[in-house]
Parts: structure tokens; sequence; C-alpha cells
């Protein structure tokens, strides 16, 4: 994105969890965790008990750095508007790390993304009037 110079804007809204892949594993494997935090490994280290920001992990901001990509991290809500702003007035590519633990979202429940075993690409080619396509298709497929 930023060798060619694209005028990329990402929002991550960071739980520090693999979010759908803990959802497959709560459903099927009867919530058996393989390595779906993504904190430290250290005992005593995870974001969510110390709220010490050099325990967020990975580091997202760092990676876009890498890639000279500016970005911000926001975990009060009142940093928000600023946030945004700061992100639109930019020029070329930028990332915005929202981390979930942030009032903003209230906590930490996870966030529920419904996709069906076999909802693929190829399911998602109905008609407009067919009852099997979601809410999402029937709204953004007219």
């Amino acid at each position: 994105m930023f060798l060619e110079k694209l005028n990329v804007k990402v929002l991550l809204l960071n739980n520090q969890h693999l979010g759908m892949v803990m959802q497959w594993e709560d459903r099927f494997y009867k919530a058996n965790r393989a390595h779906t935090y993504l904190g430290l490994p250290e005992a005593g280290h995870e974001w969510h008990v110390t709220f010490n920001e050099a325990d967020i992990y990975p580091n997202f901001p760092a990676m876009a750095a890498s890639f000279n990509i500016p970005s911000r991290r926001v975990i009060k809500k009142e940093e928000m508007r600023a946030a945004i702003r700061e992100m639109l007035d930019t020029p070329g590519p930028y990332l915005l790390e929202v981390s979930r633990t942030c009032d903003l979202f209230g906590g930490l429940e996870p966030i529920q993304i419904d996709v069906a075993a076999g909802d693929g690409p190829a399911h998602r080619a109905r008609a407009a009037d067919d009852p099997r396509r979601s809410l999402f298709q029937r709204h953004h497929h007219r």
C-alpha cells in the first residue's frame, strides 16, 4: 500500500483473539482452545489484566511502521473522534487500531460473526427473492 501510494484506511478492532476461530472452537470443539488468544505467552502479561499498553501483542502499529504506514492505537473512547479525523486527514495508507477493551465497545464481549459452514462465495449467488439469502446479501446485492 505504501509503495503504491494507495489511499487505503484500515480500522482494526483488536480483541486479542482470533475471533472467528474461537467461535468455531466454542461451537464445534467444546471451547477447546488452540492458541486463539493473541497475547504475550508469559503469565501475568495479558493486556486485559495489566492494561499496560506494552503488553498488547501483536503490536499492529509497529508492524505498520515497518511498512512506512502511519498508524495510531486507540484505547480510550474519548480518543476515538480525533483518531478517526487523523486517519482521514492523512494522505495515503493508514492503520487505526482500536482496542476492544476500550469502553467504546462495552468491555470484552466477543463480536459474533455468524458464517455458516458452506456459506462460501458459491452459495452467495442466489436470486434476490430467495429466502436463503442473508440480510446482508439482500441489502448489499440489489
